[in-house]
């Protein structure tokens, strides 16, 4: 009975170091296309995008794309 127990709670520990390596994995695969999405709205040139401050034109994109936030 004891070891069922330990099985199942390794089972479970498993799980959910699973769950936060794609947890981890996805948030750095959804913040990595934010800042390619900027870049390629920024290079379309829309009309009705009008961003209140511009990187300077040396600095526009490395700074997007190189942003280490964390």
């Amino acid at each position: 009975m004891t070891a069922l127990l330990i099985d199942a709670g390794l089972y479970v520990g498993a799980i959910i170091e699973l769950l936060a390596e794609v947890a981890s994995c996805s948030f750095l695969v959804a913040y990595s296309l934010v800042h390619v999405s900027v870049v390629v709205i920024r290079r379309a040139d829309l009309d009705e995008y009008e961003p209140a401050f511009e990187i300077p034109s040396q600095l526009y994109p490395g700074v997007l794309l190189s942003d280490t936030d964390e």
